[in-house]
Order: structure tokens, then C-alpha cells, then sequence
């Protein structure tokens, strides 16, 4: 593919053309990329190198790709680096938001807007521990179960693609999402609860 081509290619989406043009502004360091698009909205680039890579440097490099191509339909991008031993595990994570026409780096806000909703959470289920813990020996286990499950949750906010998530102590429930969802946003089940794994840290995820 000539590099007018590949560029237009990019530039309508075409994921491996995109791919290509990243290793390119790489070089001479080889990396290798695998990429991806998450529920069909989040542009996935997780990088491989034998040597470890400097996070913000990627960084740099992918968004002032990104802003030379304008990939169409893409206003969020993650980056990975993967682990060598682990292709499933991530060294680090870093965050691209389209902004005013240029992608900027969005992991700051990414990061405090989970450690608040981990929070939100945490606070959650104290007042929920304190509020419906049983006060004697003698509370009957009707009453206990005829509290509402969303009682028992706390909203944890919406996933990437605008599903309510409510969490317990032990399980991140999922509002509303049917198998035709999943298959507009180009993934499955089991995809699909990796990512929220990934967003929330629970091991748990139930749909609802």
C-alpha cells in the first residue's frame, strides 16, 4: 500500500492502516501493536517491546500521529504497554480524548474520576454495613431479605459506553444491556465483562 493510500485508509478507520503508521513514527525503535477497537468507540493500541517503554513518550507519539491522520468516528483512544510474560496484563495505561480537534491526554482525569467512583463505593458500603447490619441474634432473616437489591448496591456510574453500573461487595451488576447491544458494539459477553473488570477492578460482573 503506497503511503497516500495507507494514509487514507487511517484516516476512514482502517485499523491496521493505523497500526502501521504508529510503528512508523516509532522507528528505529521496533514496537509491535496490536489494536483494537473496544465496544466499537475506544481505539485500543496496547504496545510491545523487549525493552521497557516510557509511558509519556508513547504518549506523544501516538497523539501527535493520531492528530496528523484524523482517524474518522475515533474521539478516545487507550494505550497499553503489555507485559512481556502476560499479553492479558498491562505494564501501564495511559488515555487520548479528542478535544478542539487535537487528542490530548485524558489519563489524569481518567484516573481520579475511578479512584472516585472506588470511593463512592467504599462509602457505600460502610453506610450500608451500618444501616442494615443486624442489631441482635434475634433479627429474622425475612426482614433481611426484604430489602431491595438496589438498597443492598451503590451506583458506581456508567461504563464507557453509557450503561449504569451498581456495585455490592462482591459483584459489579450491569443496568440494561441485551445481546443486541453487544453485538452493535462488536463484542461479547465475555469481552465485555473483561473490560468492565478493567474499568472497576471487580472480578465479578453480573448483567441485569
Amino acid at each position: 500500500m503506497s503511503p497516500d493510500n495507507s494514509l487514507d485508509a487511517a484516516k476512514s478507520g482502517d485499523l491496521s492502516a493505523i497500526s502501521s503508521l504508529i510503528q512508523q513514527a516509532f522507528a528505529p525503535q521496533e514496537i509491535c501493536i496490536d489494536v483494537e477497537m473496544q465496544f466499537g468507540v475506544v481505539l485500543w493500541l496496547q504496545l510491545k517491546s523487549d525493552k521497557s517503554l516510557d509511558s509519556q513518550n508513547c504518549l506523544n507519539v501516538i497523539s501527535r500521529t493520531l492528530d496528523s491522520i484524523r482517524p474518522e468516528k475515533i474521539a478516545s483512544v487507550r494505550i497499553s504497554e503489555t507485559s512481556p510474560k502476560d499479553p492479558k496484563q498491562q505494564v501501564w495505561n495511559k488515555y487520548l480524548i479528542l478535544k478542539q480537534g487535537k487528542f490530548v491526554d485524558n489519563t489524569t482525569a481518567n484516573n481520579i474520576m475511578a479512584c472516585a467512583l472506588a470511593g463512592v463505593v467504599a462509602l457505600g458500603m460502610v453506610f450500608a454495613s451500618v444501616m442494615y447490619k443486624p442489631t441482635s441474634t434475634t433479627f429474622s432473616s425475612t426482614t433481611s431479605t426484604s430489602l431491595s437489591s438496589t438498597a443492598d448496591r451503590t451506583f458506581f456510574g456508567k461504563s464507557q459506553t453509557g450503561y449504569e453500573l451498581w456495585a455490592d461487595k462482591n459483584c459489579i451488576y450491569v443496568k440494561g444491556i441485551t445481546e443486541a447491544d453487544l453485538a452493535r458494539l462488536n463484542t461479547n459477553v465475555w469481552e465485555f465483562k473483561d473490560e468492565i473488570k478493567a474499568q472497576t477492578n471487580y472480578k465479578c460482573v453480573l448483567f441485569e
